[in-house]
């Protein structure tokens, strides 16, 4: 099975960050980039005088609250502290240098905090723009001091026009997942519908035991016989072979949940 990331999740951090949580609150794919360093600032403002205690996590974050310095909040890498402070200055340099051993941090300008991050996250979710745009998920990036939306790339073209206008459009940055391979293929061995809107499917992988994934589907999923005429859920029967593409993470349950982005009958 391929890496695939759940549709609709709602982070705060991106993987592997420490998020100093509490602090003041491109759009291109790619590996994140942090912000620009700020060391040299540092030494042009204090002249190389430098704190004599190592920073912490907690002793920034702590430091950051009590000088009231809008942040887009912290993260560990290379054994450094890394700050993002909102409109960066030498005298914010100074006080770092002064509080905090030279070489245990090092500072990054950047134009939002991580409130204002989360804030248009939560704005995103709860006016409904996320499902009406089949936008998969949301993650405060700290690295790159971004909301990061992850979607389908078809979605790509109708999400950038409608959020375009948005007055916080310059905080976002698209993510499109491409079709690719299908992320599961098997036997449909159980569909349920009691209780549901739309019809899940229990499958079963060739060489398993046992059943490994129930599947549900949504309004954007997207089904299809073999001679490439789309269908409908409630269509489908135990017995058929298929093919899936998920939209995005599996639920590690016993057997694992997922979205289907697309269904393939095989040999029909």
């Amino acid at each position: 099975m391929k890496g695939l990331a759940q549709g609709f999740f709602f982070m705060s951090a991106a993987a592997m960050l420490l998020v100093a949580g509490g602090c003041g609150g491109e759009a291109q794919e790619g590996p994140a980039s942090p912000a620009p360093s700020a060391s040299h600032a540092v030494q042009e403002a204090t002249g190389n005088v430098t704190g004599s205690f190592p920073a912490t996590a907690g002793e920034v974050k702590s430091y950051l609250q009590a000088e009231h310095i809008p942040n887009g909040d912290i993260y560990l890498a290379d054994g450094k502290v890394h700050i993002n402070i909102v409109g960066l200055t030498p005298g914010i340099a100074s006080g770092f240098a002064e509080e905090f051993r030279e070489g245990s941090y090092e500072l990054h300008d950047v134009e939002f905090t991580a409130a204002e991050l989360i804030g248009l996250q939560r704005e995103l979710a709860d006016t409904g723009v996320m499902a009406k745009l089949n936008l998969y998920g949301s993650t405060v990036d700290i690295i790159r001091n971004r909301l990061v939306i992850d979607l389908p790339d078809d979605a790509l073209q109708a999400a950038e026009a409608e959020l375009a206008g948005h007055q916080n459009a310059d905080m976002l940055v698209f993510v499109p997942a491409a079709l690719g391979e299908p992320h599961v293929t098997g036997t449909i061995v159980e569909v349920e519908t009691e209780g549901r809107e739309r019809p899940a499917i229990l499958i079963l992988e060739p060489g398993q035991q046992e059943p490994t994934y129930w599947f549900s589907f949504y309004e954007y999923s997207r089904l299809y016989n073999g001679s490439g005429d789309e269908i409908a859920a409630d269509g489908l029967r135990p017995g058929q072979q298929v093919k899936i593409w998920s939209t995005g993470t599996i639920n590690t349950s016993l057997p694992a949940q997922g979205t289907v982005r697309r269904l393939e009958l095989d040999g029909e």
